[in-house]
């Protein structure tokens, strides 16, 4: 399974958990089928632990905010790699291609990560590599904090970004 895949699974459960919606679900996934689905019966004891640990939700939904920067930034490089577009602006025109480029600290390869006519930054293998090593130790950020991110890296629309410019002049 995908991380991705994992990350929707653990959103769907906090979304399930918070419209009050568990026992619907174990039930659900508990139904006769006329088989024995093992996917199901997996998620049956899961979606069965979150009833019996409540806290577990709290600690699913923290886990998703704490990697929530970090996905933000994959998933920018990821779709300029894969698409040649601008993550979540398929309309905004990329400054130039997605391409790698050696650090010259440490030696791994380096990508911009830009919003149109904006770079929000670089990311390497390495800040990757350090970031996902880190989770553990993030702390929760806000859902104000978390808004504020995903605004920055969305970025100015290319009309913003050019009224922006021309002021300068």
């Amino acid at each position: 399974m995908r991380s991705c895949e994992r990350g929707e699974k653990a959103k769907g459960y906090v979304k399930t958990a918070k419209n009050s919606g568990l026992h619907l679900k174990l039930k659900d996934l508990k139904r006769d089928r006329g088989y024995i689905n093992y996917t199901a019966l997996q998620r049956a004891d899961e979606v069965q632990a979150l009833i019996d640990d409540p806290s577990l939700v709290k600690a699913l939904e923290d886990d998703l905010a704490r990697i929530n920067f970090l996905f933000i930034r994959l998933e920018t490089l990821r779709v300029a790699l894969a698409k040649h577009e601008v993550r979540k602006r398929p309309s905004a025109m990329m400054v130039g291609g997605a391409v790698g480029y050696m650090n010259r600290e440490c030696g791994s390869l380096e990508y911009q990560m830009n919003s149109g006519m904006i770079i929000q930054g670089n990311i390497s293998r390495r800040d990757i590599a350090d970031g996902i090593r880190a989770i553990p130790d993030f702390t929760v950020p806000t859902a104000e904090e978390m808004k504020s991110y995903e605004l920055f890296m969305r970025g100015l629309s290319d009309d913003e970004a050019m009224e922006l410019f021309r002021s300068f002049e």
